[in-house]
């Protein structure tokens, strides 16, 4: 019982703070029509109040209903208001438009194709799930368009209160007597309501001024005795209104009479629509999501809103969607519940059906003020206080996209934008360090363990081997200063010169054209400085644009490819190591089992007697991985790989071991499965050293066991050490 009291009463909150938002949104819906409906237009008016009320209710009723937030309410919305008001214009200008009778067809054809363009689209984008991609539009260019919308708000306010069309060549009819006297009041309630809101920002505040100014208005004419038909002769109002309903208006029965090739003409504008719509419904929904606290998500939204779209579109409707302040004007008022949005698109549709005579009695002030005080507000929002929000050349950014559209027109601020926002982007990720790491051939090593003579030879002339481990995207801008870099090295005197230049690719995400050319001088400075280029993990896209760019030719020896990275330093290292390969196989026989760890010749035989032979053929397998460990290798000659086993029956080497290395000493330890396999390199001669072998040895020679373990010892904490070596470099 008190379950169900609570929803009543949630419900009843709902109507309330639904009848509030409904007067809001006919006001709104009615200012919007006013911005395509005005001057030479003005006649129509009516017909355009009755298709933007019928919208708001289709869009009210789909939102509310199919929405993720349950509180949500959608009315016609501004931005496309406004540049349907350009694209009114641009209709009244084509020739053979000489009046409006011979226009409203051909527009109410626009608002039409607009309506259910607007509605594919959406729902196209919702249906594929792509409702996050606007999301990638850099900030400041959605602000500019937003203060591009701004700006046409407030010069519609303008025409609406003066009837005028504005241009620069009118700009002195404003100080005309006549339309300084509505133009005054209009700026005063717009002034007025923009402080207001922001300075309390309470739900009642919008509607309160809205009312309170209505009243002021007629009880100022009472005062005056003007009489309503002598104020809508003055220009007070907004014109007679017919008898009956708004809609469906009968001017929707001449659309066969609509001019489709100046239609066709006003597609551009339409596209244009279709962009700021989408941005602007995901700022709102995104916004909306954190105000609440509660999870929108964008594609649901995309499909409700584009299938109201379209719905409105067959009865003649006005594109719209969401509208985030009379949605958090409900939050506000009441729980979130859908009996709001309900209300509020009820109300709407009671005043396209039956509310003609209370909408003529809205002065045209106030209509304009909302305007005005719209416009303002996004203004303010992004060229007041974006100074301080944002960047100076973010800033920049919305200051350039809103001048070009208060100067040229909205399709050149979206181009300027789109522009913009490339220019942005490739500045912004040309900042990224396409170099994630760089290393020395001294400090870090391939996966291949060598002999302390070798190593040591590698630890002083390592320097020779540059390494580069990149990540990223790779353009013009990236790979520049990639090649910038490269170069920095090769120019300087106080490390030994440059032989091996090494690029991993592991985590490029591609290059495009442009990086090609980089790559190419780096190919000329090869030639000229007498080092070779060494690519790793070069991907399949990647492979293929550095081919078509020319850098990558069949037999080049000065450009290497390996499949990986260690290979690629292994092969490095190999070539600095080729002058002391005539010392190599000397050093291999010296470096046996018995000579890093047991100099003494009688400890060195004691052992051997505890140790078991072992002959492997290149690629045999001496352990395997996930095998029982009780058992240890020491490497006598050959090498042997430690490689893991991964899903889809692939490997990775993890390292690779010469002669005098032990392998698989932890896991026989720590008495753990194997935890990679190991396999013969090369043909390979080894010892093995058991468990059993260790505990026959304690009982033996109890000291050959402690010299044993003394050994291993000494070997984990050199591993560990070059461990420790190996992270600070990568660190540094």
């Amino acid at each position: 019982m008190a379950s169900e009291t609570r929803s009543l009463r949630g419900i009843l909150i709902g109507v309330v703070a639904g009848a509030i938002c409904g007067l809001l949104a006919v006001v709104n819906s009615v200012s919007n029509a006013a911005l395509i409906f005005s001057g030479a237009l003005a006649p129509a008016f009516p017909v355009g109040a009755g298709l933007a009320l019928f919208s708001s209710c289709v869009l009210g009723l789909f939102l509310a209903i199919g929405s993720t937030y349950r509180g949500a309410v959608a009315i016609v919305a501004l931005a496309p208001a406004s540049i349907l008001g350009l694209m009114a214009d641009a209709v009244l200008s084509t020739p053979g438009m000489s009046s409006s009778e011979a226009a409203i067809p051909t527009v109410l054809a626009t608002i039409m194709l607009t309506s259910l363009l607007a509605g594919a689209f959406f729902y196209l984008l919702g249906a594929f799930r792509l409702g996050g991609l606007p999301r990638y539009i850099p900030f400041p260019v959605i602000g500019g368009f937003l203060g591009g919308i701004g700006w046409l708000l407030v010069v519609g306010a303008i025409e609406v209160a003066t009837d005028l069309r504005l241009n620069l060549a009118r700009i002195g009819d404003l100080a005309a007597a006549e339309s300084l006297r509505h133009l005054a009041p209009t700026l005063a309630l717009g002034g007025f309501l923009l402080w207001m809101q922001r300075r309390f920002g309470h739900f009642l505040v919008m509607p309160g001024i809205v009312v309170g100014s209505i009243a002021l208005f007629y009880g100022l004419a009472a005062w005056n005795g003007d009489a309503i038909d002598a104020l809508r002769e003055a220009g007070w109002l907004m014109g007679k209104f017919p008898d009956g309903a708004l809609w469906p208006p009968q001017a929707l029965a001449t659309l066969a009479h609509a001019d489709f090739a100046a239609l066709a003409g006003q597609l551009p504008r339409v596209g244009t629509i279709l962009i700021i719509m989408v941005l602007t419904l995901l700022l709102y929904a995104t916004s909306l999501e954190l105000t609440t606290g509660q999870e929108v998500d964008p594609d649901r939204e995309l499909r409700v809103t584009g299938a109201a779209n379209v719905v409105a579109a067959l009865g003649g409707g006005m594109p719209g969607h969401l509208v985030i302040t009379l949605s958090l004007l409900g939050h506000r008022m009441a729980p979130a519940s859908r009996a709001m949005g309900v209300t509020t698109a009820l109300i709407c549709g009671f005043g396209a059906l039956a509310g003609a005579s209370l909408i003529a009695l809205i002065p045209k002030f106030v209509i304009a003020g909302v305007l005005l005080a719209s416009g303002a507000g996004l203004l303010v929002e992004w060229l007041w206080r974006g100074r301080s929000k944002l960047p100076p050349a973010d800033y920049l950014i919305v200051l350039l996209i809103v001048l070009v559209v208060s100067l040229a027109g909205f399709l050149q601020g979206v181009a300027v934008g789109i522009v913009a926002g490339v220019v942005l982007f490739a500045v912004n990720y040309s900042r990224i360090d396409v170099v994630k790491h760089t290393l020395s051939g001294a400090s870090f090593h391939s996966n291949v363990d060598r002999p302390e003579r070798l190593a040591r030879h590698l630890a002083e002339s390592g320097d020779q081997i540059h390494i580069l481990k990149l990540q990223g995207y790779l353009f013009f801008g990236t790979a520049h200063k990639l090649l910038s870099q490269i170069r920095t090295r090769l120019g300087n005197a106080r490390l030994p010169p440059v032989r091996f230049v090494l690029l991993d690719f592991r985590q490029v995400h591609g290059v495009d054209s442009s990086a090609a050319a980089s790559f190419l001088k780096l190919r000329r400075d090869a030639d000229q400085r007498d080092f070779r280029i060494v690519l790793a993990n070069l991907g399949a896209d990647v492979g293929r644009q550095l081919q078509r760019g020319g850098f990558l030719l069949p037999n080049d020896v000065r450009v290497i490819t390996f499949a990986d990275f260690d290979h690629g330093l292994e092969w490095c290292e190999d070539q600095l190591l080729s002058e002391v390969e005539a010392d190599a196989e000397d050093a291999q026989a010296a470096y046996g089992w018995q000579g890093p760890a047991f100099s003494d010749p009688a400890v060195a035989a004691a052992l051997r007697s505890y140790f078991e032979p072992v002959s492997a053929a290149e690629g045999e397998f001496l352990m395997r991985q996930g095998d029982r460990s009780d058992d240890l290798l020491f490497i006598e000659s050959g090498r042997v790989a430690v490689q893991l086993e991964i899903a889809g029956g692939r490997s990775v080497r993890l390292r690779a071991f010469g002669p005098g290395a032990v392998v698989g000493e932890i896991a026989m330890y720590l008495g753990i499965p194997r935890s990679a396999s190991i396999i013969a390199d090369r043909p390979t001669q080894a010892y093995r050293v058991s468990v059993r072998s260790l505990e026959r040895m304690k009982q033996e020679h109890p000291e050959l066991v402690a010299e044993f373990h003394q050994y291993i010892a000494r070997l984990l904490a050199e591993r560990l050490s070059d461990a420790n070596k190996l992270l600070r470099s990568v660190l540094d």
